[in-house]
């Protein structure tokens, strides 16, 4: 999906993580959802995955996206939110062929957040602290970037594959292992992947055939220290001869021990595929059975010693923490296809029934005074279990579906398609289980008319529009039901001892129906000059009603330990236009090529809240602090940032005493924040407003290539504009915390500024504004590569096929101005574009080969 940044119009791919194996976020034509889920649906092979991090992207043929209801509804309600169809190589008749590939590269940070460094923290700590530090020539000076982040992490990418076939029969067979070691210690990914395509005619009129991967992993998930290593003092030393053999930080603690403790590993084997059998009937008909798994298991321990660095970092006793994670997700598809052809009219027809159900399980334990050792003792019975912190849970969640299908094409010209689905969900109630979704769609083939093909420079033009429903239920099974908590003791009898007792905990809500997208399409394609010029434009208009949104009740209503409970409470509207175009050619031996897309989103909330006394919003987005920072309500895009309107900075206390303040401990120094409704004061209720929306507003990349004599030539560019960031982590301050470099111009009575406050460790000037808002804007040179193909008198030689070299620099530069590791900043929808301290992006430099025998 990384591959696909900047490549196709109409996705998003956000890479808010630069941990080994983190899997990017995927959004296709914007956010249609508040709390129902907004991720794609996978489709390997038929197969429907939530999670494709399994799969070897050498072992995969080619990738289709499906954004417009109609070509997505035939995946049903999983593709409400786009489907990302995923053909895998399969074996073709002929001799046997042998692909080899390997890449081996480093990665390094490719930016540091430009912090104080000792000196410059202790005199602004003196400013807050008077005689904190009395020799500032004295003060250490410890850059926790150069002390955590490594250099030249190890990443390497190897596979091998073999097809082959017959008449009768094909065959794929792949194997691939990938690691990644993060440029934090103690971080890392592997995974080895074994691929199996196979597929027979056992007779004229039967085939079968199976398509499995199975990948084995293993994972060492980082300390989580981006967040305090920011925030860490400088002015401490990194590393002392005494004790722990870490200085002692402050508050929040030395990031290297935090890692040097820091003890987890998690193992996942998962196995993905299907077996299908295909049988030709009489009279144009096909039918097809498919049985598809997607089967995980999962295994994480992780071990914290006993060890002592300051009051604020330590732990008194060896602990351990278990878990176990399983989910089966399983499809059988019965499916009837129908093909005729009478003279000009061309009909397919799909009709199919397709059962679907996941099963989750996980289990969490922990013990204490885990007895010291290497892992061998990393087990529950090597210490003692802490039974009120052992959970179990589990999910079961069935969906059917009926659906039909018609295609028809009349001399290759006019297109027209109808679907119609009847789904059901286990998630609502019997009466509201089972929701219709119709969608049609319209082709004309300007390029096939006569006065079309007198052109010649027009080789393809193509209208096309579509319309249709989708519906969406992914919010989880059980919120129909009002649910008892029987873990709730109680104290009584005589004598008085604890018992265990069970009350009214969450109320259910049985009239939820479906959340339904209704989405219009209008297309064009162009192909000119023997199609060296190729155009496709869209323009879609996405309405998501009756959206699932979870409100607050009022607390007189007994709703124990929830707050919130599902209603169809909104609607969402997104927009835009999306415009690819690539122009190929070649001047003599030179062949060159060049491309460009972009995408606008534009995405409301139209309407928001239910038919009893409800929120009019939901305030989302957690600091870790107690605050909130985005708000979502009718009239604003999903998950906007809320908050004061900064106005400059009180210069002195002429300028306070006019006020209006935001309370009355201000001082000179100190951001002023704007008086909005105009009443003399700055409060909570009547003077925040939105100050902008992570969601961006037009997405682009633009390519170039050249090829010569075997030498290939390729950049890769993409970006964003029109979202904002909030920088968190800058905002989290609960003790004296380190400050970007900005606060060197902060304001000081000898030299007052307006832009930036005077030096203080938290308080009003921290409070959700716009002052800690940055421009999430940015365009990022993707990939460089630089490939050369052997020539074919050489690798003949070789007994080769084909054979070529490369090297590729990935996230090679970005252009933003946003002062963070990355301006690609993921989280929930709700709270998305909020920085707490995310992994980096790495730089990546590479080399690699691919050799076809």
């Amino acid at each position: 999906m990384q591959g696909l940044q900047g490549k196709a119009a109409g996705i998003q791919v956000v890479s808010s993580s630069g941990a080994p194996g983190a899997s990017p976020k995927v959004r296709i034509r914007g956010v249609g959802s508040i709390n129902a889920g907004n991720d794609p649906l996978y489709v390997v092979d038929g197969v429907f995955m939530k999670d494709i991090s399994a799969i070897n992207s050498s072992d995969i043929e080619s990738m289709e996206i499906l954004k417009d209801a109609s070509a997505a509804a035939i995946y049903g309600v999983q593709g409400s939110n786009g489907v990302v169809l995923i053909t895998t190589k399969q074996g073709k008749e002929g001799k046997l062929i042998i692909n080899f590939s390997s890449e081996v590269g480093v990665q390094n940070l490719t930016n540091k957040i430009d912090l104080l460094n000792g000196r410059q923290f202790a005199e602004l700590v003196n400013e807050i602290n008077p005689g904190t530090y009395n020799n500032l020539n004295l003060v250490p000076n410890t850059d926790w970037q150069d002390e955590v982040f490594r250099k030249n992490a190890l990443i390497q990418n190897h596979q091998i594959s073999m097809s082959s076939g017959s008449k009768t029969s094909s065959y794929y067979l792949g194997l691939g292992y990938f690691r990644q070691d993060g440029i934090i210690p103690k971080s890392n990914y592997e995974r080895v992947s074994i691929r199996t395509n196979y597929n027979m005619n056992v007779k004229d009129w039967l085939k079968v055939g199976t398509n499995i991967t199975v990948a084995p992993s293993t994972s060492q998930n980082p300390a989580d220290v981006v967040g305090n290593l920011y925030r860490a003092s400088p002015a401490v030393r990194a590393r002392i001869d005494t004790g722990s053999g870490f200085g002692e930080v402050p508050v929040y603690g030395n990031p290297l021990a935090s890692i040097k403790f820091n003890n987890n590993r998690a193992n996942v084997l998962s196995a993905i595929g299907n077996v299908f059998a295909e049988v030709s009937l009489p009279k144009g008909f096909r039918y097809r059975f498919s049985y598809g798994f997607d089967v995980l298991y999962g295994r994480s321990v992780s071990y914290t010693p006993e060890f002592f660095v300051s009051p604020a970092q330590n732990n008194a006793t060896s602990d351990l923490v278990t878990g176990r994670n399983w989910h089966n997700y399983t499809t059988l598809d019965n499916l009837l296809y129908y093909n005729k052809e009478v003279g000009k009219h061309r009909i397919d027809g799909l009709g199919g029934i397709s059962i679907y159900r996941e099963i989750d399980e996980n289990l969490t334990a922990v013990a204490e005074n885990i007895i010291r050792g290497n892992t061998n003792l990393w087990y529950l019975n090597s210490g003692q279990v802490v039974p009120s912190l052992t959970t179990e849970t589990a999910s079961l969640f069935h969906k059917a579906s009926f659906f039909g299908r018609l295609n028809y094409v009349f001399d290759e010209k006019y297109l027209f398609t109808a679907t119609y689905r009847v789904d059901g969900t286990s998630n609502f109630s019997k009466n509201n289980r089972f929701g219709r979704f119709p969608s049609v769609a319209l082709g004309w083939l300007l390029s096939q008319e006569d006065f079309i093909k007198d052109i010649p420079a027009i080789n393809n033009l193509k209208l096309r529009t579509s319309w249709g429903k989708l519906g969406n239920q992914n919010i989880g099974a059980g919120n129909q039901f009002t649910l008892i908590n029987n873990g709730l003791p109680a104290v009584f009898g005589q004598p008085n001892t604890l018992n265990q007792g069970a009350s009214y905990d969450r109320a259910g809500n049985p009239n939820l129906i479906w959340e339904t997208s209704t989405q219009f399409d209008a297309g064009l394609e162009i192909g000119l000059f023997q199609n060296r010029l190729t155009i496709d434009a869209d323009y879609y208009n996405r309405l998501t009603s009756d959206a699932l949104v979870p409100l607050t009740r009022p607390a007189h209503e007994g709703n124990g330990s929830f707050t919130r409970i599902f209603y169809n409470a909104a609607n969402i509207r997104n927009s835009g236009f999306e415009l690819t175009t690539n122009w190929a050619d070649k001047i003599g031996k030179l062949d060159y090529r060049l491309g460009a897309l972009g995408t606008t989103v534009k995405n409301r909330v139209v309407s928001f809240g239910a038919s009893v006394q409800s929120d009019e919003f939901i305030t989302d987005g957690p600091l870790g602090n107690g605050t909130n920072v985005t708000r979502t309500q009718a009239g604003q895009p999903i998950g906007s940032f809320y908050g004061y309107q900064t106005n400059g900075i009180f210069q002195n206390d002429a300028e306070l005493a006019a006020g209006p303040r935001l309370n009355p401990d201000q001082l000179p120094g100190d951001i002023r924040y704007s008086d909005l409704n105009g009443d003399g004061r700055v409060d909570l209720n009547n003077d925040r407003t939105f100050l902008g929306s992570p969601i961006p507003t037009f997405l682009y990349g633009f390519s170039a290539g050249l090829g010569f004599k075997g030498f290939d030539l390729s950049a890769d560019f993409q970006g964003q504009s029109g979202n904002m960031i909030y920088n968190g982590k800058a905002a989290v301050r609960p003790g004296l915390a380190n400050y970007e470099a900005n606060y060197l111009d902060r304001w000081q009575p000898n030299r007052p500024g307006n832009t930036v406050p005077r030096a203080t460790a938290g308080g009003d000037n921290f409070v959700a504004s716009d002052f800690l808002l940055q421009s999430g804007s940015f365009m990022r040179l993707r990939t460089l590569t630089l490939a050369y193909n052997i020539p074919k008198a050489v690798s003949d030689r070789m007994r080769m096929q084909k054979a070529s070299i490369y090297l590729r620099g990935t996230n090679v530069f970005t252009w933003t101005k946003y002062t963070g590791y990355s301006p690609e900043v993921g989280g929930g929808d709700l709270s998305a574009g909020i920085d707490l301290g995310i992994y980096p992006i790495s730089a990546v430099y590479a080399i690699g080969i691919n050799v076809s025998f």
